[in-house]
């Protein structure tokens, strides 16, 4: 009999576990997943406080964290943390990683820094986004451009600035990711100076690897181009 009663606990206590094991595996575990998976696609451990990429399930959702700034501009009380770094963006005050087309003399270039290295350089980071802004307005208002499509395949063609890797597809679609615009929605940047701000500051983080200028930059240049 007390053989039997042993047998019949260890039974009890198997059953016990088993049902913990499911209750975990189906209502905890899921959710742990999750919060792994959207960090391996933030690029790996975050900081609480920084501006993470949403993640986009296709590449003409517009529901993602920063959607807003399609209409509305950007969300002012999300915060951002700035890196001061040594891409080769920021060492040059050329946030947008402009090469020069050995015409246009831009306010505030260093002719012989540029004409030495071909990317361009500025005395200050104004007028690095200056430049950056005029030329993704100049998109919509003289070549037609309005797409992220379209923006990257100018922006950063296969073997622009001797880079054979440039992969403008990949580069609309991180676009994407951040604004939380599809890649074939249409808009036009010289009307919309919310966009085209915003548009500039993802640029801005994806040449350097960083953010490395405010948000407010970016808002104060793009009323003025």
């Amino acid at each position: 009999m007390a053989m039997n009663k042993s047998l019949l606990g260890l039974i009890i206590a198997a059953i016990v576990a088993i049902i913990g094991y499911l209750i975990y595996k189906f209502f905890f575990s899921k959710d742990s997943n999750s919060t792994n998976n959207a960090a391996g696609l933030a690029g790996g451990t975050v900081a609480a406080n920084a501006i993470k990429p949403p993640v986009v399930t296709t590449p003409e959702s517009n529901t993602a964290e920063f959607g807003s700034i399609y209409r509305n501009g950007f969300d002012m009380n999300q915060q951002e943390t700035l890196t001061n770094g040594t891409a080769l963006s920021q060492r040059t005050n050329n946030p947008g990683a402009l090469f020069w087309d050995n015409t246009t003399k831009w306010q505030g270039m260093n002719e012989t820094l540029t004409l030495k290295n071909g990317i361009i350089y500025f005395d200050t980071f104004d007028y690095g986004v200056r430049a950056q802004l005029m030329t993704l307005k100049n998109y919509s208002k003289k070549h037609g451009i309005k797409t992220l499509n379209e923006l990257t395949a100018r922006y950063a063609p296969v073997g622009s600035g001797g880079h054979e890797t440039n992969n403008p597809i990949a580069y609309a679609n991180i676009l994407s990711s951040y604004i939380g615009i599809g890649v074939n929605d249409t808009f036009n940047l010289d009307s919309n100076r919310e966009l085209l701000a915003a548009i500039g500051y993802f640029i801005h983080r994806v040449e350097a690897g960083y953010f490395w200028l405010p948000r407010t930059k970016y808002n104060e240049w793009s009323t003025k181009v």
